[in-house]
């Protein structure tokens, strides 16, 4: 279990500009599909066990996610790590299964501005 205590405040002014983009954003169903261009040429993501290697892969399961569900997120909290690493704590409530849950965003930055690996957790 996830624990608020274990992040700072959410705060996006404190995030990689292509972090709280990508936050703030991804709820969006008619900006969903753009947030694969922030993602790095071989960056991979991994969902509900599911990994989408390449920006082509990314943009297909952004506009998958964006015609099936329909949900609002919550910045709840986030931390840094080595190595240009970025968690982000977020509630989603939507028409998913289960309605409402909280997720660990776990981003690394490459080249100072894309999403090099994202691996989206309970």
């Amino acid at each position: 279990m996830t624990h608020l205590n274990d992040y700072d405040r959410y705060d996006s002014a404190y995030l990689p500009p292509v972090v709280a983009r990508y936050v703030e954003t991804q709820a969006d169903p008619a900006q969903r599909a753009t947030l694969a261009d922030l993602f790095a040429v071989g960056a991979r993501v991994v969902d509900e066990g599911i990994e989408y290697a390449g920006v082509e892969e990314i943009r297909g399961w952004l506009e998958k996610s964006a015609s099936v569900y329909t949900y609002t997120t919550t910045p709840l909290g986030q931390r840094s790590g080595d190595g240009g690493r970025w968690v982000v704590l977020v509630r989603l409530e939507g028409n998913f299964p289960g309605s409402v849950v909280d997720l660990r965003y776990q981003f690394v930055v490459v080249d100072g501005d894309r999403i090099g690996d994202l691996v989206i957790a309970i």
